[in-house]
């Protein structure tokens, strides 16, 4: 969750960065994982970034400043998203940036309104 703290000299903010993980797929579906959704969801000072893949797979959340962001880097995911996916601005979040970077490695890039910190990245199964 982004969460907004107000310190006189500095904002700090605490983002939580979800992924929801479809399982009981088929063998053949499991090799390539797609994200087939993204959302933010904005309550209170509180932002948090959820992008739904099809599978498990290994990734890691950096924060990055000037100019504010952070990045996901994902192991080998393709991208099954709307178009405009990730554009309208929510919360501590300007907008979601998304592709495959390299062979093997797909990024998403959330662009943020200030400074932020994570709170908490992790992989969940997905419900239902």
């Amino acid at each position: 969750m982004l969460k907004r703290i107000i310190n006189p000299a500095i904002l700090v903010v605490l983002a939580t960065v979800s992924f929801l993980a479809a399982v009981n797929l088929p063998a053949v579906a499991a090799k390539i994982t797609t994200t087939t959704g993204i959302s933010v969801v904005h309550k209170g000072e509180t932002t948090r970034f959820i992008a739904e893949l099809t599978a498990e797979t290994g990734f890691t959340a950096v924060v990055l400043a000037d100019p504010y962001r952070v990045i996901i880097d994902l192991a080998d995911v393709s991208f099954d998203l709307p178009a405009g996916a990730g554009q309208k601005a929510s919360g501590l979040i300007r907008q979601v940036r998304y592709g495959i970077i390299e062979k093997g490695k797909s990024r998403i890039v959330i662009d943020t309104t200030g400074p932020v910190l994570i709170k908490q990245s992790q992989l969940l199964p997905k419900k239902g």
